[in-house]
């Protein structure tokens, strides 16, 4: 009874334990291998086109920034010739030497421009001072010079009187 059961037992293991298929085994093997291989092959496929990509996509990018370097420089080139800051319609509101070009508040005590409410006139300024001035000095100057003239003549005269006086007394004397 117990070798029958050991019998058994050993039969049902037999029976039961899986069946290895080394065939089957070895195909699985060279499958997965190959399958391993292709897959390889495709990923190096797929990086060499990225890398391909990535050459192409930089060179583009390359491309665009050199074109758009070019347009840059050509519209600062067109505004610099066309858009100058003197030739725009708001110039006259933005520009940096409006007061010096501007005319003065007045230019003469009688300016036309200045009504009684303009508060541009007062009492005792003198807007023509530096003329006055050089027009005072340059009097000052013929004045000194007739009066220069005159003493000289008068100098000259009274030389004259002298050196006849001198004569005549130079005559009576001999005479």
């Amino acid at each position: 009874p117990l070798s029958c059961r050991v019998s058994r037992i050993y039969v049902l293991n037999v029976l039961l334990s899986p069946q290895v298929d080394v065939a089957a085994l070895e195909n699985q093997v060279i499958e997965r291998k190959t399958r391993e291989a292709r897959d390889k092959a495709r990923e190096d496929s797929l990086d060499a086109d990225t890398l391909r990509y990535a050459q192409t996509a930089e060179l583009l990018e390359k491309q665009e920034g050199e074109r758009r370097r070019r347009l840059n420089e050509e519209l600062n080139r067109y505004r610099e010739r066309e858009q100058a800051f003197e030739n725009r319609r708001e110039f006259d509101l933005n520009d940096p030497e409006a007061l010096k070009k501007d005319k003065p508040a007045r230019v003469c005590d009688m300016d036309p421009r200045c009504g009684p409410a303009s508060l541009q006139r007062f009492e005792g300024e003198d807007l023509s001072h530096k003329a006055r001035q050089s027009f005072q000095r340059q009097q000052t100057h013929r004045w000194l010079e007739t009066q220069r003239a005159q003493r000289e003549r008068e100098r000259a005269d009274q030389r004259l009187a002298g050196n006849r006086q001198t004569d005549r007394q130079t005559d009576s004397v001999s005479v």
